[in-house]
């Protein structure tokens, strides 16, 4: 009897043990498909260490506030140690939406694009990847293969134009560019972007197919070239899924994305804390399970962290055996990715060649602009901006030229005006006197309904990165 005892004994412990082993187990293939969303203004959070015994599949940093590249592998170094590689991820798209502040200028695509060298592109886009891996980084959420819708100012600068054959090609050599440094590229953001005006961090974004075969097109270009991830946004589109955004949406998804388009790489949700992506507002574990069983494999979010290991609790205790049964399947392709995507090694010597890149492209532009005005307009004699801190980014000879009234002359024999914003155009003479030279720091594509004065002579400078205006004066101080 004490033998049987015991023997009882032993074995409901051997038993417990099995079933706490399958509850952490089911856990961590959950946290798996997480990727956590890590502040560049608050920085490491200590929280992290909610999911030491349960490891989620990686960190990205978000935020407006660039950081130096010793912060990022500091906090990446300080990542609990995990048996499973992280995805280590950053929104690095180039022109203003860049994170890090010391590691080489990255022209915006729009800009890029004005080349049509898918060469340049490509190596512009491998220069980037290594640079970000050297730095920790294995993922970057790039390129913005949207076509931008001209009415929007959400992609702007992001994207690489509006013409679907341009955003196609070069978005897929920029894709390929990063993929061969180590790196891996993320495209972005499907369906596409373009066809929603709304901004879907802060409203529910709501568009029509009428198009989409139009939006589409890039997608499937990357998809031919092998691209390994692609982000999905969280537009409405109610001819094909009248309840769900395309980020949760099974139709969308395995339906579009999986099976009529044959991507097989690793699909990832925008940034689940947006608005658009939860208009039914329910509770966060069952946002993270919608998305899971529409065909999400990663899930990004900028939530607390607290608040992600509530959800993950939740849906651990979860008896909907068909919702384990996608999360099992979701975490051997997550696996199998990992292993075989995250094993490719590149230098890990930070290279200064982007900034060399950007710099001959803005020499190159600069010379382009300078031989497109005509002879009587140069030198400039007066000029103006919507931007006082232009002033200080000229070189000396033009700041004395450089006038700081509110008040604009076109009067005056060879005035230059620098335009940053649209609503400066209202400023303007309409009837100058005298030709005058008029500069859009813009995307061209802004102004496409905008009718300018014909005696305003035009150029269209298509990146707000203020080093081109530089580069551009520096060369005219040469003639």
């Amino acid at each position: 009897m004490t033998y049987f005892l015991c023997f009882s004994f032993l074995l409901i412990g051997f038993l417990d043990l099995i079933v706490g082993q399958s509850d952490i187990s089911f856990k961590t293939k959950i946290s798996q498909g997480i990727v956590l969303g890590i502040s560049t203004t608050h920085g490491y959070p200590r929280s992290v260490s909610y999911f030491k015994s349960s490891p989620l599949g990686g960190y990205y940093f978000f935020g407006q506030q660039k950081r130096d590249a010793a912060f990022f592998t500091a906090t990446i170094g300080q990542l609990p140690s995990s048996n499973i590689q992280y995805f280590i991820g950053i929104d690095h798209e180039g022109g203003h939406i860049q994170r890090i502040s010391n590691n080489g200028f990255l022209p915006n695509l729009r800009y890029l694009s004005e080349f049509n060298d898918c060469i340049l592109t490509h190596l512009v886009g491998y220069e980037t990847g290594r640079n970000l891996h050297s730095l920790g980084f294995n993922v970057t959420f790039s390129p913005v293969i949207d076509i931008m819708h001209t009415d929007s100012d959400v992609l702007s600068f992001r994207t690489f134009g509006t013409q679907s054959d341009t955003v196609s090609r070069q978005g897929t050599c920029y894709a390929k560019g990063v993929e061969r440094s180590g790196t891996l590229p993320v495209g972005k953001h499907f369906p596409g972007h373009g066809l929603v005006h709304e901004d879907t961090h802060h409203e529910l974004a709501k568009g029509s197919i009428d198009s989409l075969t139009l939006h589409l097109a890039p997608f499937k270009s990357v998809i031919s070239a092998d691209i390994p991830m692609i982000m999905v946004s969280h537009l409405l589109l109610p001819e094909l899924d009248a309840k769900h955004p395309a980020s949760t949406s099974h139709k969308i998804l395995t339906g579009l994305l999986r099976q009529s388009m044959k991507f097989k790489g690793l699909i990832l949700s925008d940034d689940i804390a947006m608005v658009a992506a939860n208009p039914e507002k329910l509770p966060l574990h069952a946002v993270i399970k919608r998305a899971f069983m529409a065909g999400t494999n990663i899930i990004l979010s900028s939530h607390s962290f607290g608040d992600i290991n509530q959800a993950i609790t939740l849906l651990a205790k979860d008896n909907d055996p068909e919702f384990e049964k996608a999360i099992h399947h979701n975490y051997e392709k997550i696996k199998h990715f990992k292993q075989t995507h995250l094993a490719v090694k590149s230098s890990n010597t930070k290279s200064n060649l982007l900034s060399s890149i950007s710099d001959h492209m803005n020499a190159a532009y600069s010379h382009q602009l300078l031989t497109s005005i005509p002879t009587p307009l140069k030198p400039p004699l007066h000029i103006y901006s919507d931007d006082p801190q232009d002033r200080y980014r000229l070189p000396r000879p033009f700041r004395t030229l450089f006038s700081t009234s509110p008040h604009w002359s076109s009067q005056k024999e060879n005035s230059w005006f620098i335009i940053h914003n649209r609503s400066s155009l209202n400023r303007l003479s309409p009837s100058p006197a005298v030709p005058a030279l008029l500069i859009l720091m813009s995307d061209p594509d802004h102004f496409h309904d905008t009718p300018l004065p014909s005696k305003y002579h035009t150029l269209v400078i298509p990146s707000p990165d203020p080093a081109i205006l530089r580069d551009f004066f520096k060369l005219l101080e040469t003639i």
